[in-house]
């Protein structure tokens, strides 16, 4: 009896070990698996990475969890100069992360490709007639922006019916929100406003302008120039946008080059049209940064070496100093009172960049090798690595090292 009951007991065991191995080999071959238990209790990383293979560069995209699992979610060649050129320009804003699905615009930058996290199949796909130039994601919902070279549009799930959908009916639809040319487009935490830099016309100034969705209003919260005096040499660049997560406050990186070139910040109140330029403390901004959970403060990244030459006597820097050694620091900025704090307690020697935050409130961002402008897939080491740190102290953690990296974010 006690024989049979081992034999039995052992066989459990077997049965149990194997549903454990197959799970896990599922997890890395092709299913969520065990990224997405992993997810259930800590983000998910997704992140796009460029490598050299037979003298191609080959874009990825991969979701990463906390075990160290992977899975591939697409992968493309850029075909045409022209798309290989752009897409070493800025390379994060062609592809956009949301809460289930990743956007990217293939190998030509003329289509519009969404996967889903979880079957690592493509659910829409749609081409068109010009270029894509930048995408942008909702930061809770599964909307996606696309601007092209001569409109902006808006991809969303397609409405649920009483009547069962056809297998072959789109998940998704897209629509025409207005032509124009767009510069990072953000949807606010609503869904119903767009803050996006908008090319000027008759210039090459961008403003930044806020779209009604329901009505088709637009509104120019900051003209195209930043000194009136000289538009046509002062004009303004757009290079982020961020929504405060209750939707009452939009804070915009810009630059121009009649200035040194630097860039800062401006927060802006799309209800009440205030504005606050915060040239004096903030330019010496890296994009992109982000708003903390509770939205009181904006965390970015300051002091990127390249602004060296910015810095000491006679320079025509005239904000806070980057404390020593001069390195690209995150630092918090007080909304209310435009205060700054560094945060002490990350490593002086790291180069911060892209700070994010997930749902606990944690720090997520980049150290890059100051003497790396881009990522290049010919590096024989891992040039970017991800940290996580808390917010209000702590080491940060290194979670992740990707060489050619160009895009990442935190799946919550």
């Amino acid at each position: 009896m006690a024989r049979r009951l081992i034999y039995i007991l052992f066989l459990a065991l077997a049965f149990f070990f194997v549903i454990v191995m197959l799970g896990g080999l599922t997890g890395c071959n092709g299913t969520l698996g065990t990224l997405k238990e992993a997810n259930d209790y800590s983000p998910l990383l997704g992140y796009v990475s460029v490598t050299q293979e037979q003298d191609r560069e080959v874009w990825t995209g991969r979701l990463h969890d906390s075990w160290g699992k992977e899975v591939m979610l697409f992968k493309f060649t850029p075909s045409g100069g022209e798309a290989r050129q752009e897409y070493a320009l800025f390379p994060r804003r062609f592809f956009a992360w949301a809460g289930k699905h990743v956007a990217y615009c293939g190998a030509e930058q003329q289509e519009v490709i969404l996967v889903d996290y979880q079957t690592q199949k493509e659910v829409f796909r749609k081409r068109l007639s010009e270029r894509v130039t930048y995408l942008s994601a909702h930061p809770k919902g599964e909307e996606f922006l696309v601007a092209t070279e001569k409109a902006l549009y808006l991809v969303q799930p397609a409405e649920e019916s009483s009547a069962p959908r056809s297998s072959k009916a789109p998940a998704f639809t897209l629509r025409r929100l207005k032509d124009g040319v767009f510069h990072w487009p953000a949807l606010s935490p609503d869904g119903r406003q767009v803050a996006s830099g908008k090319k000027d016309e008759k210039g090459e100034g961008t403003a930044l302008v806020v779209l009604d969705l329901s009505s088709g209003r637009e509104r120019e919260m900051l003209p195209s120039f930043t000194n009136p005096g000289a538009p046509d040499v002062a004009y303004r660049i757009i290079t982020s946008v961020a929504w405060s997560p209750d939707g009452k406050r939009i804070v915009v990186g810009t630059t121009s080059p009649a200035d040194p070139r630097i860039e800062w910040l401006v927060i802006l109140e799309p209800e009440t049209g205030q504005k606050q330029d915060l040239l004096s403390t903030t330019q010496l901004y890296t994009p992109p940064g982000c708003f903390t959970p509770d939205g009181k403060h904006y965390l970015f990244s300051q002091g990127k070496p390249d602004y060296r030459e910015f810095m000491g006597e006679g320079s025509q820097h005239t904000g806070s100093d980057v404390p020593d050694p001069f390195r690209a620091k995150l630092v918090l900025l007080e909304l209310e009172t435009g205060r700054l704090a560094y945060l002490r307690h990350i490593p002086p020697d790291l180069n911060s960049y892209w700070p994010l935050f997930d749902r606990d409130g944690k720090i997520y961002f980049l150290d890059k090798d100051p003497n790396i402008v881009f990522s290049s897939p010919r590096q024989s080491a891992a040039s970017v690595s991800i940290y996580r740190v808390p917010l209000q102290g702590g080491q940060p953690e290194r979670l992740l090292g990707v060489k050619g990296l160009v895009s990442y974010a935190v799946i919550r």
